[in-house]
């Protein structure tokens, strides 16, 4: 299963692919939040706790989407993935 790093700028993924969210930050939860059309499986405003994973999908609409991740302030936002 791929894992993405929550304050990845931007990446890929297939329609329908299954993937782990990680949030390698041992001290602050990663708060994932709606920026424009949302692509994923889980509902907006997804957590995850600090030094955790979490399962998600990408939903089954190819095209580029962005949202914000909270706290990734040295990296910004908005984040991107391109599903295809």
């Amino acid at each position: 299963m791929k894992v993405v790093e929550v304050c990845t700028g931007k990446w890929y993924g297939k329609r329908k692919e299954q993937f782990e969210w990680h949030n390698p930050d041992q001290k602050n939860d990663a708060t994932i939040e709606k920026f424009g059309e949302w692509p994923f499986t889980l509902p907006s405003k997804i957590i995850v706790p600090a030094g955790a994973k979490l399962q998600c999908g990408l939903k089954d609409k190819a095209g580029s989407y962005e949202y914000n991740v909270n706290p990734c302030k040295m990296l910004g936002n908005p984040k991107t993935v391109v599903i295809g």
